[in-house]
């Protein structure tokens, strides 16, 4: 503010009178006293003819209120022009809003395949309200989205959230769920706008990077060649592991270590599979990629047949139901039965006595049941005796064996007469 005074005369007892309207906030003058803020006036005292004498004021802005801003001067001397006493400053403020984001994840180290959900949050810090708010947060390619709850004010195409008018103060939050892919960018940041002016811009940006962990669904199946093999011959059991992903799968192995009923003969693995440990190691798998292993094995007579292969990795399984297999196949029994028959005289006088020895042996590999010798006499021979103890009816030439063991079952046969 300006006072001038035109004359002629000096002017005594001069003030003005410049109360701050609600528009603005009092900050500070340059009056050194003589500005008194609380009831708005200035005291000047005396001012010759044709002198001048100036004041400034700081203010702040307000947000809303009265900004025409009126100061009055007045003088016990008399003032013939009061006209130009009055001069008033109508400033035409620019709404300002300061507008913050911030941007946080319910998981900081989620799992490959599972959901995250963010959180925008966006504050008016003022003073004014903020016009025209908007906040762009587009997915990068490390996630799929899935939903969200703005209502349709959120959309994922564009990643363009549209919030509209924001009073001074308030503040409003936007969540977005999706899913973390096996690979992409993770760096999720979001950027708020506004038609109005925002002295603050800095923090009209935030970003949350998570940490993915990886996860790969590992599964086995194991089959065989022969569901039912006969005792002592081979069978193939093929192994085949799978990764169902998302992720890449480190440190594969498969624990396969053939139980008693099975002798290893051989695989294909060119020594990633070990037989005296049961390891098969394979090392990295790519999401969807499989490989197989064949083993071959020789059915014994006795053991377990149940043949289990278990797979394991360093990488998270998020499945793990599907990470065992077992074959068990039903074996057939097989058993090599071999008679020997001799006579204690070849060459016998007639009349005489003969003794023919029958040696059955079970050559194995199986227990042998039901086992019997059909050994009727010729008309060249009477019957004499046998020591079967009954297990040999020399009418019908039957020796009921039964014998289930692997090892010989010996019967001598009977003693006939030769005759005539």
């Amino acid at each position: 503010m300006t006072v001038t005074n035109n004359g002629p005369s000096a002017s005594a007892g001069v003030s003005v009178n410049d109360l701050l309207p609600n528009g603005y906030t009092y900050v500070s003058d340059n009056a050194g006293g003589a500005y008194v803020p609380g009831t708005g006036v200035w005291t000047i005292g005396a001012l010759a003819n044709g002198a001048s004498t100036a004041l400034q004021i700081v203010a702040t802005v307000r947000a809303t209120g009265t900004y025409a801003n009126t100061a009055t001067v007045t003088s016990t001397t008399t003032d013939p022009t009061p006209g130009n006493n009055t001069s008033t400053s109508t400033p035409t403020p620019v709404a300002s809003a300061d507008l913050s984001i911030v941007k946080g994840v319910s998981n900081s180290t989620p799992t490959v395949g599972t959901n995250v959900t963010f959180t925008l949050t966006v504050t008016n810090n003022g003073p004014s309200a903020s016009a025209g708010v908007s906040v762009n947060d587009l997915l990068p390619n490390g996630y799929t989205y899935v939903s969200d709850n703005g209502a349709g004010a959120y959309v994922s195409g564009t990643g363009v959230w549209t919030i509209g008018a924001l009073a001074n103060g308030a503040s409003t939050a936007l969540q977005i769920v999706a899913t973390v892919r096996a690979t992409g960018t993770y760096a999720n940041t979001a950027t708020v706008t506004s038609t109005t002016t925002d002295p603050t811009p800095g923090n009209n940006t935030s970003t949350s990077t998570p940490t993915p962990v990886a996860s790969a669904d590992l599964s086995i199946v194991k089959g065989v060649s022969n569901s039912t093999p006969t005792v002592g011959t081979n069978v193939t059991f093929t192994l085949t592991v799978t990764n169902n992903g998302p992720s890449a799968s480190a440190g594969v192995s498969v624990a396969d270590l053939l139980p008693n009923g099975y002798t290893y003969v051989s695989d294909n693995a060119g020594g990633a599979y070990v037989p005296g440990t049961g390891v098969w190691t394979i090392g990295a798998l790519a999401n969807g990629a499989s490989t197989a292993l064949q083993i071959v094995a020789t059915v014994r007579a006795t053991g377990t047949y149940a043949n289990t292969a278990t797979v394991t990795s360093t990488t998270n399984d998020p499945t793990p139901g599907n990470n065992t297999s077992t074959s068990t196949p039903t074996p057939v029994a097989s058993a090599d039965l071999a008679i020997v028959k001799s006579v204690s005289n070849a060459t016998p006088v007639v009349g005489t006595n003969v003794t023919f020895t029958l040696t059955v042996t079970n050559n194995g590999p199986s227990a042998s049941a039901g086992v019997s010798v059909n050994d009727l006499l010729p008309n060249g021979y009477t019957y004499v005796s046998d020591n079967g103890a009954g297990a040999y009816v020399s009418g019908t030439g039957v020796w009921t064996i039964g014998c289930k063991s692997s090892p010989p079952c010996v019967r001598p046969a009977p003693t006939p007469t030769r005759r005539r």
